[in-house]
C-alpha cells in the first residue's frame, strides 16, 4: 500500500497558474513522475527562483512554456516536441527515464496538444496529454499568475 503522506503535494496547472488540492486537511500527494515533468515543462528558463541554486544543473525551467507564442505552424509544433523533449532530458540523465518522446499536433485552429511519452526505468509507458487553446498559452506568457500575487 502506497502512503498517502510521501511524496510532495500534487500541482495541477490550470490557465491562471496552479492549484493544490487539499482534502480532509492533507494535500493530494504526488509520489510520481508529474510534478517534476510539469515543473520542468511550465518553468521558464530564467525563473527567479534559480538564484538560490549554485549548480546549474540543479535549476529548473526550460523552453517548452514559451514556444506557446509561437505561431501554429509545422515549425512551431516540431519546436514545441523538441522543447519538450530538451526540457525533460535531465530525466534521463539521472536516471530517472530511460526515453522522452513528445509530438505536438494541431488538430483544429489556434488549439495545440502535445502528448509526451515517458519511460520510467524498468516501468510501463506513462502518457502525458497536454491540451491547451493556443490563446491560453499567450494569456498565461503575458500574464503569469506569479506577478498576480
Amino acid at each position: 500500500m502506497v502512503d498517502p503522506y510521501q511524496g510532495d503535494p500534487k500541482i495541477w496547472i490550470t490557465k491562471d497558474g496552479a492549484e493544490i488540492v487539499v482534502r480532509n486537511g492533507q494535500p493530494i500527494m504526488d509520489a510520481g513522475l508529474e510534478n517534476a515533468v510539469l515543473m520542468s515543462l511550465f518553468t521558464i528558463e530564467d525563473w527567479f527562483g534559480n538564484v538560490l541554486f549554485d549548480r546549474i544543473n540543479e535549476r529548473i525551467g526550460g523552453r517548452f512554456q514559451k514556444t506557446g507564442n509561437e505561431p501554429v505552424t509545422l515549425s512551431g509544433l516540431n519546436d514545441r516536441s523538441n522543447a519538450a523533449e530538451v526540457d525533460l532530458e535531465w530525466m534521463i540523465e539521472e536516471g530517472i527515464l530511460s526515453s522522452v518522446e513528445a509530438i505536438s499536433r494541431n488538430p483544429t485552429g489556434s488549439y495545440v496538444e502535445t502528448e509526451i511519452e515517458l519511460t520510467p526505468l524498468g516501468k510501463d509507458v506513462q502518457k502525458l496529454l497536454i491540451q491547451q487553446n493556443g490563446e491560453n498559452w499567450i494569456i498565461q506568457i503575458n500574464d503569469p499568475a506569479h506577478r498576480r500575487i
